[in-house]
């Protein structure tokens, strides 16, 4: 609900690194911290009228993979798809591409190459 309470949270709890974050696809703002092997992207909706105070909800999960095309066949041998045929880049410059969500049980999942 409080993105800087959340970045807040993660750096002092974790001492992870802010690395950046800005407006977000849905219209509210995000942002990435790193600490130890993971990194969260943490989401503030342009509306948090529904949201609880006190509770990080989850909204998606990225798996990193070395190259986002050459992993698609395998998930798509699996029975997997993608709501796209390409990633996109997002705003620290990270490959991503989104399963669909009707082959995940309903979990929202990307791929995502990291930067050089």
């Amino acid at each position: 609900k409080n993105l800087d309470k959340a970045i807040a949270w993660y750096v002092d709890n974790f001492e992870g690194e802010h690395i950046g974050g800005g407006a977000s696809r849905s219209g509210g703002r995000n942002a990435f911290v790193n600490f130890g092997q993971v990194q969260v992207e943490l989401i503030e909706p342009a509306d948090t009228a529904g949201m609880s105070d006190d509770v990080h909800d989850m909204d998606h999960v990225g798996y990193v993979v070395g190259d986002v095309l050459s992993c698609m066949g395998g998930c798509q041998a699996r029975g997997l798809k993608f709501v796209a045929d390409a990633p996109n880049t997002n705003s620290v410059r990270q490959q991503v591409l989104y399963f669909d969500t009707e082959t995940t049980l309903g979990s929202r999942m990307h791929l995502t190459r990291l930067p050089d």
